[in-house]
């Protein structure tokens, strides 16, 4: 198992410094020249997304190793500057292995469902100009932006 110090460098190398760069590319353009700003914003967009995914997985990656180095050497807990961190045990739960035979033989654990709206049915009956008692479409809501690759530039 990596040690604690590679795992960090390997999440630094793998996962946060190629995304972090990639930013810092966007930041630097768009300083560099004020008229270039809405198109850096634009590729801010997904550097951010980047960034997020990466963390996250980055994240996963070290709190399982943080774990199986407590586990390693026999410790609950491990403490720094700001926070302390310590095993905990997972929730027993019920796994369920055949539903249709627990259904059956103990209807008892199951909820009963209201019935549930079918909103795209909804919405294509309203756009169709269907006039229906308690619904209404809406207006859309304020605009968004949608970021994509462009196809022009696709390899």
């Amino acid at each position: 198992m990596p040690t604690l110090l590679e795992t960090i460098n390997e999440i630094h190398r793998d996962y946060v410094k190629q995304t972090v760069d990639q930013w810092m590319s966007v930041v630097a353009l768009a300083r560099s020249d004020e008229n270039r700003a809405d198109q850096e914003a634009i590729e801010a967009v997904p550097a951010l997304e980047a960034i997020e995914k990466a963390a996250k997985a980055a994240r996963e990656l070290l709190r399982g190793r943080i774990a199986a180095d407590m586990l390693q050497n026999g410790v609950t807990g491990y403490q720094s500057r700001h926070y302390e961190a310590d095993l905990a045990r997972s929730a027993i739960k019920a796994i369920v292995t055949d539903e249709a035979k627990l259904r059956k033989q103990c209807p008892e654990f199951f909820e009963r469902q209201l019935p549930k709206l079918k909103r795209a049915e909804l919405t294509d009956a309203l756009k169709q100009g269907q006039t229906i008692p308690g619904a209404t479409l809406s207006n859309g809501g304020e605009p968004h932006i949608v970021v994509r690759a462009r196809k022009d530039l696709a390899r």
